[in-house]
């Protein structure tokens, strides 16, 4: 029997995989790149259409690696499928979609930015949702985020907030994070009877089932999803990397690292949706960026730092 090859024989991308901490890294990095990809494909491929088939692929790609599961849940899935639809419903209408639409007016580096208050958006929908406890520490770090995030949505211009001149988009890209947060935070009541890659199937599934008549809708009063080249790049990096790959290192992560060190690698999707876009959009930083972004950081380290015991 041939023996596994021994770590310092492996390529550094094997050995990076095989890492509960660069599976993490590398989901990161994918998801980020969503943000890049639907903005550089914004002007060809309709935001609907792009997500239905997002998803779908997405379906199809990972079907092979949880059929056995899904078999053997099937009945306790049937059961719950009202949870699942309403999981499918926050994931992929109210989050991702939203999210595509508001690529059609913002750039990619304002919302990647946007994504930072995410971890601020669950915290604060957990105390409200399920009456959570808050210190008056996360309460300043909620307060500080929302301030980074007012500063990125108004653009820098406290004139906006006057007027009401907010972009469309930014504030699509804020509607998707709150419901990305509402559903991170309804997982807690997902039955333990139900596996993750029954739930992850589940979701897919219905996030297709809803996406589909919305997209029917675009197609005939706005526009078709046309084969092109750019349309094709753009399904298929999303819906293989982003959706299956993306999800497959994100859960093995979690397994590896578990939901509290691996919850932190949701912080580099700002970070690479900003390097991103600026390689390969040519979008360029502002001051109320920086300034923003700053903000938020210091709201995120007041909330979400852990306190060293006194002595």
């Amino acid at each position: 029997m041939q023996r596994p090859a021994p770590d310092h024989d492996r390529s550094p991308v094997h050995r990076v995989l095989a890492s509960g901490h660069g599976m993490a890294a590398v989901g990161m990095l994918f998801w980020a790149g969503t943000i890049v990809v639907v903005r550089w494909s914004h002007d060809e491929v309709p935001p609907i259409g792009l997500s239905f088939w997002r998803t779908l692929v997405g379906a199809l790609v990972l079907w092979p690696f949880v059929h056995a599961a899904v078999r053997r849940d099937l009945p306790t899935l049937i059961a719950h499928w009202r949870m699942l639809a309403w999981l499918a419903f926050l994931l992929f209408i109210a989050g991702n979609t939203l999210l595509f639409m508001g690529l059609q007016h913002t750039t990619a580096i304002n919302a990647g930015l946007i994504n930072a208050i995410e971890p601020i958006t669950i915290l604060l929908i957990a105390v409200f949702l399920y009456g959570d406890p808050a210190t008056r520490r996360q309460w300043a770090g909620i307060a500080v985020s929302l301030v980074g995030i007012a500063i990125l949505v108004a653009r820098g211009d406290p004139a906006t907030f006057a007027t009401f001149g907010f972009n469309v988009g930014d504030v699509l890209v804020l509607i998707a994070i709150v419901s990305w947060s509402v559903y991170a935070n309804w997982l807690r009541k997902v039955p333990r009877a139900i596996s993750a890659s029954g739930l992850l199937i589940g979701t897919l599934v219905f996030g297709t089932l809803l996406t589909l008549p919305f997209y029917i809708w675009e197609t005939i009063a706005i526009a078709p999803v046309r084969l092109t080249e750019k349309t094709l790049v753009a399904i298929g990096v999303l819906g293989v990397l982003s959706s299956a790959v993306g999800l497959i290192l994100w859960n093995r992560a979690v397994a590896t690292l578990g939901p509290g060190m691996a919850g932190l690698y949701l912080n580099l999707i700002p970070v690479y949706s900003v390097a991103l876009a600026v390689i390969f959009l040519g979008e360029t930083l502002a001051p109320y960026h920086l300034v923003g972004i700053a903000i938020i950081a210091a709201g995120l380290w007041l909330a979400l730092a852990r306190r060293r015991p006194t002595t």
